[in-house]
């Protein structure tokens, strides 16, 4: 098979989070790095007498984790402070839409389903030594992603 000519870089990603899965704000403005997570299926197995080895079945899809890492801010309406605030409710929920190429029609976008927020820090670690950015990095827990043709 011949080297393909069709890689790309992370550059033109677009990062969008949601707290009920319709209205999604773009967050690619403070999103530094979208991890994934791996995607991964539950499996049994079992013995039987005659054989050498297992009878292996599959089962449904397992959780995926994804981390994301934002700046930290203190504008009320920036990314850290939606997604504390998603944190802080109730039930922590929060939706992750990525596009890795960006949002040109044809394109493809990658959304979770209803997720988790399972850890968010109250700030960055701080040290004075350092001139680097303040980031924090966040932990969604959700059922995987879905890969949709953007329209």
């Amino acid at each position: 098979m011949a080297q393909t000519t069709l890689a790309t870089s992370s550059r033109n990603a677009v990062v969008e989070i949601s707290t009920d899965g319709s209205v999604w704000t773009d967050i690619s403005g403070y999103a530094q790095s979208v991890s994934p997570g791996d995607g991964s299926r539950l499996t049994g197995t079992a013995f039987t007498f005659d054989g050498a080895g297992p009878i292996i079945t599959a089962g449904k899809l397992d959780a995926q984790e994804s981390t994301v890492n934002i700046l930290y801010t203190e504008d009320t309406n920036g990314a850290y402070d939606r997604c504390r605030t998603a944190f802080d409710s109730a039930n922590s929920v929060l939706y992750l839409r990525v596009a890795p190429n960006g949002t040109t029609s044809g394109n493809y976008r990658h959304t979770t389903g209803k997720g988790v927020i399972t850890q968010f820090p109250a700030f960055h670690d701080l040290d004075a030594s350092s001139g680097d950015p303040q980031m924090i990095e966040f932990t969604v827990q959700h059922g995987g992603f879905t890969r949709a043709a953007i329209p």
